[in-house]
């Protein structure tokens, strides 16, 4: 699975998007199931309900930020 999500993009309004694929096993040895069940993709809209406008940093003086990619794996 692979989601994106984009908070507050216009206004109070942002974006959820993602894609799937799942893999049902059928657990039998002789003849295993080797293939995806099903293909998945997602779209939606989020609204933001509290009317506090989040304030943002304009100016970073262009300092390098990064940040770790996270793995989940079920």
């Amino acid at each position: 699975m692979i989601n994106y999500k984009k908070e507050q993009m216009f206004n109070r309004f942002g974006l959820q998007t993602g894609f799937s694929l799942i893999h049902y096993s059928n657990a039998n040895v002789k003849a295993p199931n080797t293939s995806v069940n099903t293909i998945a993709f997602n779209v939606g809209v989020i609204y933001n309900l509290d009317e506090e406008n989040r304030e943002f940093i304009d100016n970073l003086n262009d300092e390098k930020f990064t940040e770790n990619i996270k793995f989940n794996f079920v």
